[in-house]
Formats: structure tokens, C-alpha cells, sequence
């Protein structure tokens, strides 16, 4: 019988792909339209209720696209990058934990994704998302050894 985390994670590539790009898509989409909503709300009312109407949804249209299309794109080059690395690189990485994994994949996904601005911002690019993929990951051990979710983080 098949564990929680392989019920809810997916067994084969399409699944494991659609989980994590659907997973951070609606992360950030709810992210941004909470951003969206506080920026788009009016200053001031003196203003008629449809301009008012329509500058507030569209500020929440804007970012809620923008983040989650940000999300989308990063986390599909993290899923990407991850299994390139595991199939190319799969006995260079055996000895490594599945944290130093994702911190090491993550890592290069951000410096990927920001590599068209320069050498700064793809070293930025780098620090961040080995940062923040090494926290998703601790956090994510952390809930799955509570109970609270049933995937993992690993490729």
C-alpha cells in the first residue's frame, strides 16, 4: 500500500511537476492578491465608487498574475534543474542530505532564473533561493514530522 506522501506528491514526473508548480502558483497568487488588495485600497473616496472599484481590481488583477506567474516560472526551473541534477549527477549527490540537496538546487535555480541582469543579481539570485528553498524544506520536515502534511521536499 502506498504512503501518504506518495498519495498526496505524486508517483511519476507529471504529478510531482503539476504538485509543485499548482502548490507554489496559488502560494503566491494568494500572496499577491493580499498585496494587491492593501495597495489598491482607496486613499481617499472623493473619487466615483466605479474608478474606485476599478483601480482596486486592478491593482489585485496585477500582482496576483505577477506573482504567481513569478512563482510558476521559478518553481518549474527548480523542478527542472532538480531532476537534471539527480539524473546527471545522482552519484556525486548520494552522499549529500536531502536538505544540501535542495539548498544546492535551489541555489542554482535562482541563479538561473536572475542570470539575464547581471553577475550581482544572479549571485543574489543564488543566496536567495538556496535560502529559501533550505527553509521550505526545514519547515516542510518540520510539518511532516508533526503530522500537519503528508509530501516531502526532495527530487
Amino acid at each position: 500500500m502506498a504512503s501518504d506522501i506518495e498519495v498526496y506528491s505524486g508517483h511519476d514526473f507529471g504529478e510531482k511537476m503539476s504538485f509543485t508548480v499548482g502548490i507554489s502558483y496559488m502560494t503566491a497568487s494568494i500572496i499577491g492578491f493580499w498585496k494587491g488588495a492593501f495597495e489598491g485600497r482607496p486613499k481617499d473616496f472623493s473619487m466615483p465608487k466605479k474608478l474606485l472599484l476599478n483601480n482596486f481590481f486592478n491593482s489585485v488583477g496585477k500582482r496576483t498574475s505577477t506573482f504567481g506567474q513569478a512563482a510558476a516560472s521559478a518553481s518549474l526551473m527548480y523542478y527542472f534543474m532538480a531532476s537534471g541534477l539527480n539524473l546527471l549527477f545522482e552519484d556525486e549527490l548520494a552522499n549529500f542530505n536531502q536538505t544540501t540537496k535542495n539548498i544546492i538546487c535551489g541555489a542554482l535555480t535562482g541563479g538561473l532564473y536572475k542570470s539575464t541582469l547581471g553577475i550581482v543579481p544572479m549571485f543574489v539570485g543564488s543566496v536567495v533561493g538556496g535560502t529559501l528553498i533550505g527553509s521550505l524544506t526545514l519547515l516542510v520536515d518540520q510539518l511532516n514530522e508533526k503530522g500537519y502534511v503528508a509530501f516531502e521536499m526532495k527530487f
